[in-house]
């Protein structure tokens, strides 16, 4: 009999402290029918081969060991293939899935069957583990998520449980380097999926100091743009766009005079975020925004964003 749930994880160099804490937060879910498929993509590394192997004692691990690397989209890609769950449930390898997570995420489910894929809030840890931020995320009505989607990243990865019959028929992730999941949600949306956020945390997300550097958040923008773009090509050509790796390849190597403002930007915005009352700072992101294009586009995606959760609560 195949397990209700597939779940599915990359791991490349996380700490073995890391890893245990995330595989064992699986391990020990109350909800149990599931298989935990485990792809290796770093070959050479014997220490996180061995600790992989180690988990081997539970038969729902499967582990595959990748021959060569092939980044974490095309490794949980492989882990598709073999998937057998009627759901897939994503954890990433150094976040900690609380211990009712898919019991929870299962039983929505089980209530809404037209339902296609289901987040929560989650829990920010730091390197350490400790707490940072208990609730983060936004509660956005089921029928707001989708809009709000083409403007903003509101689903955390780790979170989600998606039927495996849309990934599969969407080919899972393509080859983004930092926003492979808004791709993807944003290809079900194409597809006219259903989404749904549990108002609760079920995941505890860890975040590093040097998370977002200067250097790859101007990556990162330029990606959604991509990501965006190809949506509402697939808008007007019934479902197609025009996805390049060749295009892809092209964004990573604009020079730092087109990505500086964009990360100047974003840091001011987030020191905003923090103190609201900074003239001189607010001046300086509105210069960014007359002076740069992709600043304007920037700033525009976020505030479209608020105002389309903020709309979703008075509803």
């Amino acid at each position: 009999m195949n397990p209700l749930i597939s779940v599915i994880m990359s791991c490349y160099n996380e700490s073995d402290k890391e890893l245990r804490e995330s595989i064992e937060s699986i391990l020990t879910q109350t909800y149990s029918n599931f298989e935990f498929i485990i792809v290796n993509d770093n070959p050479s590394n014997e220490r996180l081969k061995n600790s992989l192997n180690s988990f081997k004692y539970d038969s729902r691990v499967i582990v595959i060991h990748n021959k060569t690397n092939l980044g974490a989209g095309k490794s949980k890609n492989e882990a598709l293939k073999i998937a057998k769950g009627y759901y897939t449930a994503i954890l990433d390898a150094d976040d900690i899935a609380l211990p009712n997570r898919l019991e929870k995420e299962i039983a929505y489910f089980e209530e809404h069957p037209d339902c296609d894929l289901v987040a929560s809030l989650r829990e920010d840890i730091d390197e350490n583990s400790n707490p940072i931020k208990y609730s983060v995320g936004v509660v956005v009505k089921d029928n707001f998520i989708p809009k709000v989607l083409k403007y903003g990243a509101i689903i955390t990865h780790s979170t989600v449980l998606v039927k495996t019959s849309i990934l599969k028929k969407l080919e899972g992730y393509r080859l983004f380097k930092s926003a492979q999941d808004y791709d993807l949600w944003l290809r079900m949306v194409s597809l006219k999926c259903h989404f749904h956020i549990i108002a609760e945390p079920l995941v505890r997300y860890r975040v590093r100091q040097n998370g977002i550097t200067n250097s790859n958040y101007a990556n990162s923008y330029f990606e959604f743009n991509y990501i965006r773009k190809l949506y509402f090509e697939r808008e007007r050509n019934n479902g197609k766009d025009s996805f390049s790796e060749q295009y892809l390849e092209k964004i990573y190597s604009f020079p730092s005079l087109k990505k500086e403002p964009i990360n100047q930007q974003y840091k001011q915005i987030l020191s905003l975020s923090k103190n609201k009352w900074q003239p001189f700072l607010l001046l300086k992101v509105l210069l960014g925004i007359l002076i740069n294009k992709d600043c304007f586009k920037n700033l525009k995606n976020m505030v479209i964003a608020k105002i389309l959760i903020n709309k979703s609560a008075m509803k």
